[in-house]
């Protein structure tokens, strides 16, 4: 009966031993961009984010989210000035600030 109990105290000591012994690292990815997310009337309409021309057209790729045609866009984190013409008319104009993964909506009238 003693070696049992020896032999039980001793598997629980070196149990405890090696779960003290053992480590968890974990690492997390953070997206350092966000997106813009463009909604209603915007087919046809030229976006300038930061001095840079994007045409939005029939080879833009669209998507549908909640019955709704949309068009994504990848930005980086940051200040942003947003402005969107239609037929050189400024139909939107907007200072925004993404953080990491972040999406701004942008309604086209």
């Amino acid at each position: 009966m003693k070696q049992v109990s020896f032999f039980v105290v001793i598997v629980l000591l070196c149990s405890h031993l090696l779960g003290c012994a053992t480590s968890y690292e974990s690492n997390t990815q953070i997206d350092e961009s966000g997106f813009l997310v463009i909604s209603g009337n915007f087919l046809g309409t030229e976006m300038n984010v930061d001095d840079k021309l994007i045409a939005i057209d029939q080879n833009t790729q669209t998507y549908i989210v909640d019955g709704s045609r949309v068009a994504k866009f990848p930005i980086s984190v940051g200040s942003h000035v947003i402005s969107i013409k239609r037929n050189g008319v400024t139909v939107f104009s907007k200072s925004v600030y993404l953080s990491n993964a972040q999406s701004v909506e942008i309604s086209v009238p």
